[in-house]
């Protein structure tokens, strides 16, 4: 699969881990506000001059990872 955005990778995924993606995604954007959204390595990433943190879905876990 190939997420064109981040609303769409959230978009694919189960009813009940969406606010969760949704309120890492609002958290992201109040720590780093100038920060663009983009997708890389297929997850949400976060990008200013550099990749700055990634997430992504998982069987049993959510995965946060810095750029």
């Amino acid at each position: 699969m190939t997420y064109t955005s981040i609303d769409h990778y959230i978009s694919l995924q189960d009813e009940d881990v969406k606010p969760f993606l949704n309120k890492i995604r609002e958290s992201i954007r109040l720590a780093a506000p100038m920060a663009k959204e983009k997708i890389s390595y297929q997850m949400p990433t976060f990008y200013d001059k550099e990749n700055l943190i990634h997430f992504a879905v998982f069987k049993d876990h959510i995965g946060i990872f810095p750029g």
